[in-house]
């Protein structure tokens, strides 16, 4: 897969920013193996992972084989230990969404070979609601890399209404639920090869409708990042 450049250089601006002991990638595991690392020391059936990003880690996971970790392979692995899978991915009813296309065999292996319940947020349900002006402009919170990035981001868009909450409503109906946010169809999902994604009548994945109002949920998202990181955060 083709790496993807962060034009907006908010990502070398936050590790120029905040201290860190680790200076390169040699310094710490691989991706599959911390996820092995990570998913054998917990009980069964009670991890939640969210993407917000490519499936390649996660395709390279379920083909993994045992090592010192687990006697397991990788998909029997997060059979055992994962409850839910939640992913800020695809198109309702049909599109071409980034984070699918750019690594459409990853995306494909994943959805086709997962072993248990996957729950999408589309990009149509975080495009319409806009947050982060309130956050880069409240002078109380310092030193946040949330406002720091938004910061950049908006700067970088010029835009003046926000930046869309795609990734945001990944993490807060796997955090909190899909209600009384949202509410979700189960349905099939098919990747072609090209990446482009659609859904039809079957009950493979569930996939988040939009409910409330979305200057609603701007309110409730934006509320949440409204926060003072502590020392040790």
């Amino acid at each position: 897969m083709q790496s993807i450049r962060d034009s907006q250089h908010w990502t070398d601006s936050l590790l120029s920013k905040y201290p860190h002991t680790i200076r390169q990638n040699s310094e710490v595991p691989e991706a599959v193996e911390l996820y092995r690392k990570i998913l054998a020391s917990q009980p069964d059936h009670t991890v939640v992972i969210i993407t917000v990003g490519f499936l390649t880690n996660l395709s390279n996971l379920l083909q993994s084989g045992p090592d010192k970790y687990s006697p397991l392979d990788g998909q029997a692995l997060v059979r055992q230990k994962v409850r839910d899978l939640v992913s800020m991915a695809g198109t309702f009813p049909k599109g071409k969404e980034f984070n699918i296309f750019k690594d459409a065999g990853a995306s494909l292996h994943v959805f086709t070979h997962w072993p248990g319940p996957v729950l999408f947020s589309g990009y149509e349900i975080g495009k319409k609601i806009k947050c982060g002006l309130p956050l880069i402009h409240d002078e109380t919170i310092r030193n946040s890399p949330v406002k720091d990035a938004y910061a950049i981001s908006l700067t970088y868009d010029g835009s003046k209404v926000g930046h869309s909450s795609w990734d945001q409503t990944a993490v807060l109906v796997a955090v909190k639920g899909i209600a009384p946010y949202f509410k979700s169809r189960q349905l099939n999902f098919i990747i072609k090869n090209d990446g482009k994604d659609s859904v039809m009548a079957g009950h493979r994945i569930t996939y988040l409708i939009a409910k409330q109002k979305t200057e609603e949920m701007s309110k409730i998202i934006e509320g949440l990042m409204m926060h003072q990181p502590g020392q040790n955060e």
